[in-house]
């Protein structure tokens, strides 16, 4: 009535539910301008109201949705951020302040080259470019530095699309794997610590083992010269003890090496034929003595049915029964000691025999039967302050069995003695007395080696003394090479040779390298011999690869040596090829630049050369620390960059190898077999560079 208007809302409650109006008072006014009467307009706002409490709603929804994704995203122990398509940053979590010590106000809006530094700046772009360009998650590593040290991430960045498909930023999340790098590290590092004790105690145990054996010879020979004066019988029988014993124990003194020689599987085991009665006889030898003069009896038996020619080793077989032996005399003071031999089964190629070693000593306590056969066990420390001994022989014996495909049991009572089963399965012929020949050696006949021409690729001055004596003696004429180069050069300046001697290990260019020369460079069929220090299976099986066809150990005797020569030389004609044919394996191409050639440039083939020989040992390495990492997506990406390279080179079972790798890493199966892949790559590349780098040197001179 005063004159203004007003405007209300009211809900009223009706049969049907609540019903809202907005109402609009307004004065009504007479020709005099007077108020006389107020005017009231309603209008049904029912559905707007819901409409706006509902939008109400929804904010506040959503308001609290983006209160409790900050609050997920800023507590996650990831890193988190979003930028638009020109690099601002839109949000970022607390994880991410945190780690770069930074504000809100310090990101937002800002782009990498505002809170970094230019060259970090441009590698992050270029990510993110890659991104926006191919639509697609890209991962990488990052490292950090924070206040608290350098942090390793690792980041995925991915497009954020809106809803019509159209991208409109990239996001990233990072994880911090610091703590798993340091722990690998620690692991590396202690597993370092590990070998490298292993490495001391086997130097320690191969320098003791050397020290004994000096005397022990002194004594071995001692007797061996005494073998040979005027002896009565009761001394020479005293003699032969001697020299059993003399020898059971140097047998002893080599297999102090054993336990850790098992472990790493570097023990062989020889397959000979052998009498068992006569390494029976030979161990028990010396045990007879003992039990004697401790007042023991000693008793020996034998199944009937047992062979008496075997195949297998009779010196674990002597090792053993010595072993058992030893502590059956050890820890018995009165009584007997048994020693029995059956056959157990006859599977008609191989004889199960069991031998069974039972004594009436102390015994062994019900609870140690288990762990007597552990290193530097004994069944209680009074035992080992009363009798003595490491601990190892149970250990040795039980393992030497193992390998055998054997088995040991134990029983044992307190006072009343144990019994140690052993049973090995040996290999044995129907015939079982086979007579051994009488006659003596034949002379070998050398002359048809006379003129033949070798050469011979040694580094040491005083095998090439020895080998030049031994062939110079036959009439062989003999060209020296101090290593591989040497004898390649020989070669290549036209020389003829009828055979070539290699030393596998050599400065410059090794034997391996050279065989590879020789038959793949200059397609040589000349037949190859290797020589070396060592006897490893794998190396043997290595040089027949490379195409060399035969391999000899050092130190070898004359004979030995001439035999081989005489078997691709003096043969028929046709022998040396028929021999190449027979001995040397299949090859495996290990490159063919033919593609390179196709191509009728010089230049170019000597640019791919040098690029190859500098990027592959960087991504070899590389690879190699991804691998230790366990970074199977770097190891992924470098294998599969690596594969067209070694394709253009056709370098092909390294090109197996390094595909198997990228395979394995892909898809993250198999990964304990590709640091084996790995090596072996690394391998066969160091073979092949230095007739990569001759074929490019060559090639170079060609330019000049």
């Amino acid at each position: 009535m005063n004159g203004a208007t007003e405007e209300t809302e009211m809900c009223l409650h009706t049969g049907e539910g609540e019903k809202w109006f907005q109402t609009n008072y307004f004065p009504v006014r007479n020709a005099n301008n007077e108020i006389i009467a107020v005017c009231a307009s309603s209008k049904d706002i029912t559905e707007k109201k819901l409409i706006d409490n509902a939008l109400s709603k929804i904010r506040a929804e959503r308001e609290e949705y983006q209160y409790r994704l900050q609050s997920i995203l800023d507590n996650t122990p990831l890193t988190v951020f979003v930028k638009d398509l020109d690099g601002r940053y839109l949000f970022v979590n607390k994880s991410f302040l945190e780690l770069l010590n930074l504000n809100n106000e310090d990101v937002i809006g800002k782009t990498d080259f505002d809170i970094t530094t230019t060259e970090l700046a441009t590698q992050y772009k270029k990510v993110d470019d890659e991104v926006i360009r191919s639509l697609r998650s890209v991962e990488s590593e990052e490292t950090i530095n924070s206040e608290t040290g350098g942090r390793h991430l690792l980041l995925t960045k991915f497009p954020l699309f809106d809803k019509n498909n159209t991208i409109y930023g990239v996001s990233g999340i990072a994880a911090d794997y610091t703590d798993k790098v340091q722990y690998r590290q620690k692991l590396i590092t202690a597993k370092k610590k590990a070998e490298h004790a292993e490495l001391l105690q086997e130097q320690f145990l191969a320098n003791m083992s050397h020290e004994i054996r000096t005397p022990m010879n002194g004594i071995i020979g001692m007797t061996n010269i005494l073998m040979g004066t005027m002896l009565n019988e009761e001394q020479k029988e005293f003699v032969n003890i001697i020299r059993q014993s003399s020898d059971n124990l140097l047998f002893l003194i080599n297999d102090i090496l054993d336990l850790s020689k098992i472990k790493s599987g570097k023990l062989a085991l020889e397959q000979i034929q052998f009498s068992l009665k006569k390494t029976l006889d030979a161990t028990l030898a010396p045990f007879i003595i003992k039990t004697k003069e401790k007042g023991i009896e000693l008793v020996f038996r034998q199944d009937p049915a047992v062979p008496q020619q075997l195949t297998g080793d009779p010196y674990r077989l002597n090792q053993i029964i010595n072993n058992l032996l030893s502590n059956a005399i050890k820890f018995t003071e009165t009584g007997t000691i048994n020693v029995d031999v059956e056959l157990v089964r006859d599977s008609g190629q191989q004889a199960f025999i069991k031998f069974s070693v039972s004594d009436s000593g102390i015994g062994i306590p019900e609870g140690k039967l288990s762990s007597i056969f552990n290193s530097f066990e004994q069944a209680s420390d009074s035992t080992t302050r009363k009798f003595g001994g490491t601990g190892l022989g149970l250990a040795i014996t039980r393992q030497l069995i193992e390998l055998q495909a054997g088995t040991i049991d134990v029983s044992s009572a307190i006072g009343k003695g144990t019994t140690f089963a052993v049973t090995i399965p040996y290999a044995y012929t129907k015939t079982e007395q086979i007579k051994e020949s009488k006659l003596p050696a034949v002379q070998q006949d050398n002359s048809a080696l006379k003129g033949k021409r070798i050469l011979v690729a040694e580094d040491n001055e005083i095998n090439q003394k020895v080998i030049g004596h031994i062939l110079k003696k036959v009439g062989i004429e003999t060209v020296i090479g101090n290593n591989g180069r040497e004898a390649v050069n020989h070669l290549e300046a036209g020389e003829t040779f009828d055979l070539v001697i290699l030393d596998l290990q050599m400065p410059e260019m090794d034997g391996y390298q050279t065989a590879i020369y020789i038959r793949k460079k200059l397609q040589l069929n000349i037949p190859i011999i290797a020589m070396t220090a060592s006897a490893l299976r794998n190396e043997k099986m290595k040089c027949f690869e490379l195409g060399m066809n035969e391999y000899m150990s050092k130190p070898f005797s004359p004979s030995e040596l001439f035999q081989q020569l005489k078997r691709f030389l003096v043969d028929q004609p046709s022998s040396s090829t028929d021999k190449l044919k027979q001995t040397a394996k299949p090859e495996t191409a290990l490159y063919n630049l033919s593609l390179l050639h196709e191509m009728d440039d010089n230049d170019y083939f000597c640019e791919v050369l040098q690029i190859f020989l500098e990027t592959t040992p960087v991504s070899l390495k590389e690879m190699k620390e991804a691998v230790l990492y366990e970074n199977w997506e770097t190891v992924h990406k470098k294998a599969h960059k690596l594969k067209s390279s070694l394709g253009i080179l056709q370098m092909n079972s390294m090109l197996e190898l390094v595909t198997a790798i990228e395979q394995s890493a892909r898809q993250e199966k198999e990964a304990e077999k590709i640091p084996g892949w790995l090596n072996q790559a690394i391998e066969l590349f160091e073979l092949i560079r230095p007739i990569i780098e001759t074929e490019l040197n060559n090639a170079k001179a060609i330019n000049v």
